[in-house]
């Protein structure tokens, strides 16, 4: 057994990470640092928005008597290079693993909502000797939780990460999201396979399939169709989305699994304060039977995983400017920066910005204590457990 995270934790944080082998293992030397004390502070730590091995170490330093109310810490914070080290070496596929079980533990992700998969650089990750990794992530629209992610060597690999990450997370029941890399008939047949239903947004990379639906949609056959109107940030956008269900014996169309609905979505937005308007049309692929103004809503809710997860990624922790260059370093760190915006977003207490609360973790210990313990159920250790966990 790893006992770094063995039974001598009883609580919820410990359960999901304990399959996660200790990378100082490997190497010679006795270790006064366990494995979930450094998973713990680190997670703490960036959840206030701290992420160099520095800023961690500091942290720990300064709340070491509020660490001690979850995990003992007897003999202290580590240092910046032992955290450094741990996560440049920590397994990413296992950690990856022992996160989607989290956060399913966390909540249950609610039927027939939007799982949106995109890819995203972590730019901070390149060095002389590699290009910087490609994180291929999904996020579940109504939850606003990523729920798993599969790392690539470089952005043209969605194609070959995607279907590994639709083998490692649920999602039956759910409607699954992707853009063009995405659209490959293997993709759409596995989704099926495993019970969800997909929207696939068709390019040039299906040239045929593209070329099929712009000529379906320059005949009469659209049988429903929907218009939004949103104003916000100095825009108006009209989303128009229409919708064809007549394509039986369409036979570049028919090989798409389960394949029931073409749908076009027109977009036009006006910026008053440049006079500027452009116009993008989209074509789209669906297992669903569904109306125009739910498909509208579908392909609309795809890009949280872009404004919610992405964008927030780099303005809230600041993921760009990371850098991070060696061995697993970057996605470990990619990942438990995701796990820190899941908790954030579980707080449904304080209807505030991610920013908002960052801020507050930092500063009150008793909202961070609330957060924290949204994931971890404190206990109180005697002294024979304490000293049980020196290795």
């Amino acid at each position: 057994m790893n006992l770094a995270l063995g039974n001598n934790y009883d609580n919820q944080f410990t359960k999901y990470f304990l399959p996660l082998e200790d990378p100082r293992r490997t190497q010679k030397g006795n270790f006064m640092y366990p494995l979930v004390e450094v998973l713990f502070l680190s997670l703490s730590a960036v959840l206030c928005g701290f992420q160099t091995n520095d800023d961690i170490q500091q942290f720990g330093e300064l709340k070491i008597d509020w660490l001690r109310k979850f995990y003992p810490f007897t003999e202290g914070i580590p240092s910046h290079d032992t955290i450094g080290r741990v996560f440049r070496h920590l397994n990413p596929t296992l950690f990856n693993e022992c996160f989607i079980q989290w956060v399913s533990s966390l909540t249950e992700l609610t039927s027939g909502q939007v799982i949106g998969i995109d890819g995203k650089t972590i730019k901070g990750s390149a060095n002389a000797k590699k290009n910087a990794i490609h994180v291929v992530s999904a996020f579940a629209s109504m939850n606003g939780l990523c729920i798993g992610q599969v790392t690539t060597a470089k952005k043209s690999n969605e194609i070959i990460a995607i279907p590994e990450l639709l083998g490692l997370i649920t999602i039956k029941g759910m409607i699954v999201t992707i853009d063009a890399m995405g659209c490959q008939l293997d993709i759409a047949k596995k989704i099926i396979e495993n019970q969800g239903d997909y929207i696939l947004q068709v390019k040039g990379n299906q040239e045929k399939t593209k070329e099929e639906i712009e000529i379906q949609f320059n005949t009469d056959l659209v049988c429903d169709s929907n218009m939004v109107e949103e104003y916000g940030h100095g825009r108006a956008e009209t989303r128009i989305c229409e919708i064809i269900k007549d394509i039986e014996d369409i036979p570049v169309l028919s090989k798409w699994t389960e394949i029931k609905s073409l749908i076009r979505i027109t977009t036009q937005v006006f910026e008053p304060s440049m006079q500027k308007e452009r116009a993008e049309v989209r074509y789209y692929i669906s297992s669903l039977n569904t109306t125009a103004e739910k498909f509208n809503q579908f392909i609309r809710s795809h890009w949280a995983i872009e404004n919610n997860l992405h964008w927030t990624l780099d303005v809230t922790f600041n993921e760009d400017k990371q850098q991070r260059k060696k061995n697993h370093a970057a996605e470990n760190m990619n990942m438990l920066c995701k796990m820190a915006l899941n908790i954030l977003k579980l707080d449904k207490d304080n209807k505030k910005s991610m920013k908002w609360k960052k801020n507050r973790a930092i500063c009150i210990d008793e909202y961070r204590e609330k957060l924290m313990s949204l994931i971890h159920s404190p206990v109180k250790l005697i002294p024979e457990r304490v000293s049980s966990l020196q290795f």
